[in-house]
């Protein structure tokens, strides 16, 4: 089974809550990639949210809504790495 279809069986809070995790674990390791990691989610939000816009469709909506929040799970990981350094 592949990540990604692990992934699609959970669901989206679910995936969120993981997500999350990850980003603080990564922000105790390494907050340079973490810091390129937002940058990287901030465009896919960005883009999603444009997509979102253009399709109109409520699939899309929440595909963009989902990566906003990754976006800001990520950036909070930061925030609190950066308060306890």
């Amino acid at each position: 089974m592949t990540h990604a279809s692990t992934r699609s069986a959970d669901t989206p809070g679910a995936q969120l809550a993981a997500d999350a995790t990850t980003y603080r674990r990564l922000a105790m390791m390494d907050l340079p990639v973490l810091r390129s990691l937002i940058v990287e989610l901030r465009r896919v939000s960005n883009e999603s949210a444009a997509s979102a816009m253009r399709e109109g469709t409520p699939l899309a909506a929440a595909r963009a809504n989902r990566d906003a929040l990754r976006a800001s799970a990520a950036e909070e990981a930061l925030a609190s790495a950066e308060d306890n350094c």
